[in-house]
C-alpha cells in the first residue's frame, strides 16, 4: 500500500538491490507490469513470495548510471534544473557537490547557480522549498509554476489572517 493506494497493489518484481535513504531502506526492481526499473519503499511491502522464475540482473554499472540520473532516489529521464543562491547561502552550496552532474557558476554580487541534469523534479522541489527566499528557481518554467503553487498554498495555511504585524498565537 502507498499514500496513493489505500488497497495492497501486487507486483511481479525481479529485485536488483536495496538503497538505504534518509531512514528509509528501497528496494531497486524491475517491474514486469511497466516494463521499466522503479524504486519501492520496502516498509510498504506487506508480503513477498519468491517465485521459482530465474532472471539476470544487469550489470551494476547500469544500476549504477541509471541511479546517477537521480537528484536523490527516484531515477528516470534527466533534465536541466538552474537555480540561484543568495549570497548568504552561496558558501554551503558551493562547499558541498550536490549531485554528480552540477555546475557552478558565482555571480558579481556573490550568489551562485547551481545547475544540476536530473530526473525527479519532485525530489528537487521539495528540497527547495527548504532554502526559502535564498533558492530562486530558474528552470525548468514548469517546475517554476508548480514551485509557485506550492508557495501559494504554503502562505494561505501560514499567512496572517489580516495585516497585523501583532499578530500572536
Amino acid at each position: 500500500a502507498t499514500p496513493q493506494h489505500r488497497n495492497a497493489v501486487e507486483y511481479r518484481l525481479d529485485p536488483y538491490r536495496l538503497q538505504y535513504h534518509q531512514g528509509g531502506l528501497y528496494l531497486i526492481a524491475l517491474d514486469h507490469a511497466k516494463e521499466d526499473v522503479r524504486t519501492f519503499a520496502v516498509e510498504r511491502i506487506r508480503s513477498a513470495a519468491v517465485s521459482r522464475s530465474r532472471f539476470a540482473p544487469p550489470p551494476a554499472a547500469t544500476l549504477d548510471e541509471l541511479q546517477s540520473t537521480a537528484f536523490q532516489l527516484i531515477h528516470g529521464e534527466p533534465q536541466l534544473v538552474r537555480i540561484r543562491f543568495s549570497p548568504e547561502q552561496a558558501p554551503y552550496i558551493i562547499e558541498r557537490q550536490w549531485h554528480p552532474s552540477q555546475k557552478l557558476e558565482t555571480l558579481s554580487d556573490g550568489s551562485v547557480i547551481l545547475s544540476l541534469t536530473v530526473a525527479s523534479l519532485w525530489e528537487v522541489k521539495r528540497w527547495l522549498i527548504g532554502w526559502g527566499a535564498d533558492a530562486e528557481l530558474l528552470s525548468p518554467t514548469e517546475l517554476r509554476a508548480d514551485l509557485e503553487d506550492t508557495v501559494k498554498d504554503i502562505l494561505s495555511l501560514y499567512g496572517r489572517k489580516d495585516n497585523s504585524r501583532d499578530h500572536k498565537a
